[in-house]
């Protein structure tokens, strides 16, 4: 299902800035692997393993992102288009 524009602005609004860092981050990669490691935290200016950890269970719990063999993605692949379209990724 294809959401409106208006529904992932009110998306992004209501996270928590650190899960949207790492929303951000994963969105930006597409796919990401290793999210805690000084390579991902760095490349996205991220500020520690320990906030990444508790952002991504909040993005796995609330169906923003999928893992899957050792993988973190953009469950909504259109959030992640949109993301682009609109110049924030």
């Amino acid at each position: 299902m294809k959401l409106s524009s208006d529904t992932y602005e009110a998306l992004l609004y209501q996270m928590p800035d650190k899960q949207e860092d790492v929303f951000l981050a994963i969105a930006r990669d597409g796919e990401a692997r290793e999210v805690t490691g000084n390579k991902f935290l760095k490349r996205h200016k991220l500020p520690s393993a320990s906030s990444v950890s508790s952002a991504i269970k909040g993005l796995l719990d609330r169906d923003f992102i999928t893992y899957d063999k050792g993988v973190y993605s953009p469950y909504d692949k259109f959030f992640a288009l949109w993301l682009k379209y609109k110049g924030i990724i």
